[in-house]
């Protein structure tokens, strides 16, 4: 059974970076971001060729996580911060 191009990993991703980008601080940000890491993960494995997407991945791992960690320590204008990185992350995937 083939899957639906809107099955896609990255048609996925795309949906949970347009519904992260709606949060607000009272919202589990930090589940939130787990579901679109796994997400964006699922993408590059999905890829036969993952070194394209090691741009995007670093911006996820190191830098959009280290914005979660600001706002769990209370900077609540680190949730903007980390909502503009996940949408550039996914600009940045083939």
């Amino acid at each position: 059974m083939s899957r639906s191009p809107f099955e896609s990993p990255i048609v996925t991703l795309m949906l949970a970076g347009d519904a992260f980008s709606e949060l607000t601080p009272t919202d589990d940000i930090e589940a939130a971001f787990e579901a679109f890491k796994s997400k964006a993960w699922a993408v590059i494995e999905s890829s036969n060729d993952p070194a394209p997407y090691t741009t995007a991945w670093n911006l996820i791992n190191l830098y959009a996580q280290s914005s979660l960690v600001e706002f769990s320590q209370g900077n609540v204008s680190a949730l903007d911060k980390l909502k503009e990185q996940l949408k550039t992350s996914i600009e940045l995937m083939p």
